[in-house]
């Protein structure tokens, strides 16, 4: 079971800390309390590149044999859909509910499975820094 509580001061640290630590105490065995710190800017950039560029170029260029001699392709919501379902860690509902690091690996095993087992190519595209 995955118990997460996100807070942006101290006082509802402290408190999330404590409905954590409380629950821990009470369960069986060994429990991991982990503190990950959310950069807002990154994760919409990291949403932005696979809801774009990564679903679309798998939506393009994976063909799924359905019948013989016969292939498909699917839509970025069908991959996007499948992915979840695959990929994402129990305990968990929705990409929403994963952290920063967890989103990370999911796109990166989405990313791996594409090129892996469907042969999918992708394109590399540089983006400049604003800066």
């Amino acid at each position: 079971m995955i118990e997460q509580r996100r807070f942006s001061d101290r006082e509802a640290a402290h408190r999330a800390f404590n409905e954590l630590y409380a629950m821990a105490k009470q369960r069986p065995g060994r429990q991991l309390l982990r503190l990950v710190e959310l950069d807002p800017e990154w994760r919409r950039q990291l949403r932005g590149a696979f809801h774009g560029d990564v679903l679309r170029e798998i939506a393009e260029k994976a063909w799924i044999p359905v019948a013989s001699g016969i292939r498909t392709r699917y839509t970025k919501a069908c991959w996007k859909e499948l992915f979840r379902d695959w990929f994402l860690p129990d305990g968990f509902e929705s990409t929403e509910d994963l952290d920063d690091y967890e989103y990370a690996e999911f796109v990166l095993q989405s990313c791996a499975f594409a090129a892996m087992e469907l042969g999918v190519e992708f394109s590399i595209n540089e983006r400049t820094d604003p800066q």
